[in-house]
């Protein structure tokens, strides 16, 4: 018996001191807290997500608070997650986290949302042609010319007083930061799509904001065009089959999103007739005269490739019924 009460009596002294540990380990814990926002520079009016980043023991048995300006948002009551709305330019809000632990202690963590208008904008130095209404597009091996708008309560920011860093893909572009650099021009890489992403200094080395934008990659898209020899080029693209009802007909194909830096030298194109490969002028490689001879039905392939990016080609086709 005396055997058996040490026993209980030592199982009973190690649970109470588990205990005391377990409550002094909470009472006593100063782990870290921070807010983690994203995005992280917001635009003005954006919605912005705010969780809270911390490693401490026991943490899932606290309580927490959040406040916006001081006001505590009652519907985020221990949620480790606040969605915020971004204030107008200019304006900020100031957003506070409270963390109280089982022991009683309490930590706390802040953040400032302070909007900044930035936007990047993209010119491709690829070919339209003057009717079409849409846009020139990027296409792999082309020339793109980056350029970043970044405004604050006063207007949009004097560039010379900021450094700028341009990344293709996560790669500085350069080199490196050069100040009052708001634009930037970059070769589109292999891939469907790619990512440019600014990043804006001050004049002692504080990130006033970074904004990134996810452009698609186009191809080289070859359209057939009818050209009349007195009301010129037809806005109307060549389908499948085109009626040769003329004494001659003048077809033009046009390189929709090519490389604006390609030229005759570097830039090889091919008309065929049927399987016959048809010599034009060298000075207007993209047109073909044909006069019609006989009835029948003949196709007609146009091929087009940049020798300084291989990427860079395509080829069209249509029938001719005559």
């Amino acid at each position: 018996m005396k055997y058996l009460a040490f026993i209980v009596f030592f199982f009973g002294l190690s649970l109470n001191l588990a205990e005391a540990q377990f409550d002094n380990g909470f009472s006593g814990q100063t782990a870290s807290l921070s807010i983690v926002a994203n995005p992280t520079y917001p635009l003005p009016g954006e919605s912005v997500i705010l969780n809270l980043d911390d490693y401490a023991v026991g943490a899932a048995f606290s309580t927490i608070s959040w406040y916006i300006n001081g006001v505590e948002v009652g519907a985020a009551k221990n949620s480790r997650a606040l969605t915020a709305t971004a204030p107008a330019l200019g304006e900020t809000i100031t957003i506070l986290a409270k963390q109280t632990l089982p022991g009683g202690v309490t930590t706390e963590a802040s953040t400032v949302i302070k909007p900044i208008y930035a936007d990047i904008i993209i010119e491709p130095q690829t070919y339209v042609p003057r009717q079409y209404k849409g846009r020139a597009l990027p296409s792999i091996g082309s020339l793109v010319r980056a350029t970043a708008l970044v405004q604050d309560k006063k207007g949009f920011i004097n560039p010379a007083s900021y450094s700028y860093i341009w990344k293709l893909n996560g790669t500085t572009i350069g080199g490196g930061g050069r100040g009052g650099a708001l634009q930037t021009e970059y070769v589109v890489p292999s891939g469907s799509s790619h990512t440019l992403t600014v990043e804006v200094y001050d004049n002692k080395g504080q990130i006033l904001t970074r904004r990134s934008t996810n452009i698609e990659t186009e191809g080289i898209d070859l359209v057939l065009y009818e050209v009349n020899s007195l009301y010129g080029q037809n806005n109307l693209a060549i389908g499948g089959q085109l009626q040769f009802l003329s004494s001659a007909l003048q077809l033009r194909a046009i390189p929709y999103n090519l490389d604006l830096r390609s030229t005759p030298q570097n830039t090889f194109s091919e008309w065929r007739l049927g399987n016959r490969v048809v010599s034009n002028d060298i000075a207007s490689p993209f047109d073909l005269t044909l006069e019609r001879s006989g009835q029948g039905r003949m196709p007609v392939n146009f091929k087009l490739r940049n020798r300084d990016a291989l990427l860079q080609g395509g080829e069209v086709s249509t029938t001719l019924n005559f």
